[in-house]
């Protein structure tokens, strides 16, 4: 136990400049969006979600409310954009596990930012 205090004490942290940060938590918000992206594609085409010309502003925005078709065809060139900066390979699908250390890296990241710890919006 005290040789690990000890090794605590000589630690000197590496600090990294702050573009790499900020490029890192992009990178990593850009994945979840796109994995996230994924799952409405998959219930767009299985007809669970409707594409709509106009939403309504009393739809709900919960899991299977309907997408408005500008802003759908939005998400899917982002969607395409995202393919080719990173590589379909590097896009998932994600296990659970893999899906939890990609958020807990946004989470970290804002975090060191100066975000609140569990700020996951992307």
């Amino acid at each position: 136990m005290l040789a690990m205090c000890a090794e605590i004490e000589r630690w000197k942290p590496q600090r990294r400049k702050g573009q790499e940060v900020l490029n890192a938590m992009k990178e990593h918000v850009d994945k979840l969006w796109y994995s996230r992206h994924k799952v409405f594609e998959k219930l767009i085409k299985s007809g669970e979600i409707q594409v709509v010309e106009k939403v309504s502003s009393e739809t709900d925005s919960h899991l299977r409310a309907p997408w408005q078709r500008d802003i759908w065809e939005e998400a899917q060139r982002h969607a395409e954009e995202i393919e080719q900066l990173y590589g379909i390979t590097e896009l998932g699908p994600w296990t659970d596990f893999e899906w939890g250390m990609l958020n807990g890296k946004v989470s970290t990241l804002r975090w060191v930012l100066g975000d609140d710890w569990d700020m996951l919006d992307t």
